[in-house]
């Protein structure tokens, strides 16, 4: 498996040995990011081309941006790299065109921190890579799995069509009649999809930390079947102040405006032996504190064993680091991934199933 993935060509040496003029598709923070990337590994830049509706008299990096059909009139065939994500099922619909006539790639950077999921993290973590295609308890899991890497090495978006159910969580996720963590809860979107697939479970605590989101959590949940939390969680009690919204927030820990709390205090387990919340389920998307978000609940889950939902592409390691903690927390639940219809590939996580005996 590692040998396969390590002959894989990445996106640097698809777009080099192409010997096609390289063209960002989209603008913006991603732009940003991709092109200091393609220079960084020697990748000359040609230009910029939008979508219909986003080609206006303006310029991007001392580029004009420009239109599809103007570049193909100049150029011919090009190599495009997608620099924004799209998101369900028609976002290969849209992109299938473009790839069928050109080169298209979509590298794969990580939202927060420093290094990338290639070649050189692959061989570094070939052993713990291998541990995890392993544990993965169904044949979607390491199908899915292998999928997503072979994407990060190549930037090939057809690594990420997948089947239907890709995007269903496993059984199990949904079995208890106990609490439900909901860390990330943005709008309540999530929180309202997990009463959904389980009306009996007994609450939510959901967590969001930013003060305009969580004026909209407050306003779209019952406050009967959901508690609303104003705060962050972490490794520890304490405080952090935070910048952006969505995708782009940030926390620094330290001082600040934003209170962080671990599961373990919230839900009252000081020790494993604790006698603290009866937590059923535990979902974390916390835009790159998931780790941390992960050791402030070693008690809780040691004691509850919840089924868990971790999202897995934060961080460029986030692949390897986190079924690693997650397993070592429970070693006896069976680990799964799943992914949603997105490029790149956001919104992918890892789940950790207790067996229907040992489950609340």
């Amino acid at each position: 498996m590692i040998q396969e993935l390590l002959s894989l060509p990445s996106v640097y040496t698809r777009l080099k040995e192409s010997g096609l003029p390289v063209y960002l598709y989209g603008t913006g923070d991603g732009a940003d990011k991709i092109l200091d990337d393609l220079r960084e590994n020697g990748i000359t830049v040609s230009g910029v081309f939008a979508s219909a509706g986003f080609v206006r008299e303006r310029t991007f990096r001392g580029f004009p941006v420009e239109s599809l059909e103007e570049v193909e009139r100049r150029e011919g065939r090009i190599a495009a790299v997608l620099c924004f994500g799209l998101e369900g099922e028609e976002a290969f619909s849209f992109l299938r065109p473009i790839a069928e006539k050109h080169l298209l790639v979509s590298p794969s950077l990580p939202v927060y921190g420093e290094g990338k999921p290639d070649h050189e993290m692959v061989a570094r973590r070939a052993r713990e890579i291998c541990r995890v295609y392993d544990w993965l308890a169904d044949d979607l899991s390491k199908e899915l799995y292998l999928r997503v890497l072979r994407y990060c090495l190549t930037g090939e978006i057809s690594y990420l069509e997948h089947p239907e159910e890709s995007n269903c969580p496993p059984e199990g996720y949904y079995a208890h009649a106990a609490y439900h963590l909901d860390v990330g809860a943005y709008d309540g979107d999530t929180a309202l999809e997990y009463l959904q697939g389980n009306p009996s479970c007994g609450k939510i605590l959901a967590f969001e930390p930013n003060p305009q989101t969580f004026r909209k959590l407050v306003r779209n949940v019952d406050p009967a079947r959901v508690e609303c939390l104003h705060a962050a969680c972490g490794a520890k009690d304490g405080s952090a102040s935070q910048s952006g919204s969505g995708r782009g927030s940030r926390l620094e820990l330290g001082e600040g405006e934003v209170a962080v709390r671990s599961l373990d205090s919230v839900c009252r387990y000081p020790y494993i032996q604790s006698s603290g919340l009866p937590v059923g389920s535990l979902k974390i998307d916390a835009e790159g504190e998931d780790l941390p978000v992960l050791q402030g609940a070693a008690n809780l889950i040691t004691a509850c064993r919840p089924a868990m939902c971790v999202s897995a592409y934060h961080r460029a390691e986030d692949l390897v680091d986190l079924p690693l903690v997650m397993k070592r927390l429970d070693y006896r639940s069976k680990l799964y991934f799943r992914k949603k219809p997105y490029v790149p590939a956001w919104d992918t996580a890892f789940y950790l199933i207790p067996d229907k005996e040992t489950a609340l």
